[in-house]
């Protein structure tokens, strides 16, 4: 099925990881409001990503990079 996409796992993985990185930012002492609505999408998305992540993982089709081998 993933094979059929035409998705570049590595740009989504650091698409992600900027989404991530602004949620962090967005709490606490952070630069960045969101709004309850915004998090929530945001949250979504990345909940989102890393579904499709592990799953093309599984298929052999993308390794996270920390599990790339050598």
């Amino acid at each position: 099925m993933f094979e059929k996409l035409n998705i570049d796992w590595d740009l989504c993985h650091r698409q992600k990881l900027a989404l991530v990185a602004l949620l962090l930012r967005s709490t606490g002492a952070g630069n960045v409001k969101l709004t309850p609505n915004e998090r929530e999408a945001i949250e979504g998305i990345v909940n989102l990503l890393d579904a499709l992540q592990d799953e093309v993982a599984a298929a052999g089709l993308w390794a996270f990079p920390e599990q790339e081998e050598e």
